[in-house]
């Protein structure tokens, strides 16, 4: 037990470096992710993200599993907009019809990313980074110390390469 521990903080001090990336993609379905204004006007689509990605931030005494979204040049761009012209209002994001994120702006936005937290399970956060690309389904189990290991086996092998 105490080996599965420890691999877990690895495994947690690396993600803190190392965002973990969702892979596949299917950019056949148009508008999965819109983030819209109070009234409900569309100010960005999935068109104007480079990538959605999962890692862990220290939340207490643990880690939160959050979304973080990369925007294109143009999703930069607008989003530095709608973030200007929504002070002190709500911008939504939804993922396929379905509410993910409703936060009030509290300044501009201008770098280009964004983090989508939440009281989320790794597997949900790991999920809505597929839904958010279009990414075809990845196993993740619900129970967090098997995906650490996995992801862990995983990041091993890939430094092995």
């Amino acid at each position: 037990m105490r080996i599965k521990q420890f691999l877990i903080l690895v495994l947690a001090a690396v993600l803190m470096v190392v965002p973990i990336t969702v892979t596949g993609n299917d950019t056949n379905r148009p508008n999965r992710v819109v983030i819209t204004d109070e009234a409900g006007e569309i100010l960005l689509t999935d068109e104007h993200i480079a990538d959605a990605f999962i890692s862990l931030l220290p939340f207490g005494h643990d880690f939160e599993p959050v979304v973080n979204i990369t925007f294109t040049t143009d999703g930069t761009e607008l989003f530095a907009q709608a973030t200007a012209a929504n002070i002190g209002r709500m911008l939504r994001i939804y993922v396929e019809g379905e509410l993910v994120s409703a936060a009030t702006v509290l300044t501009i936005v201008a770098e280009g990313q964004t983090v989508i937290s939440g009281n989320f399970t790794t597997a949900q956060a790991a999920e809505m980074a597929r839904s958010i690309r279009g990414y075809e389904p990845i196993q993740v189990s619900e129970e967090p110390d098997n995906f650490f290991i996995t992801l862990l086996q995983r990041i091993i092998q890939r430094i092995l390469r």
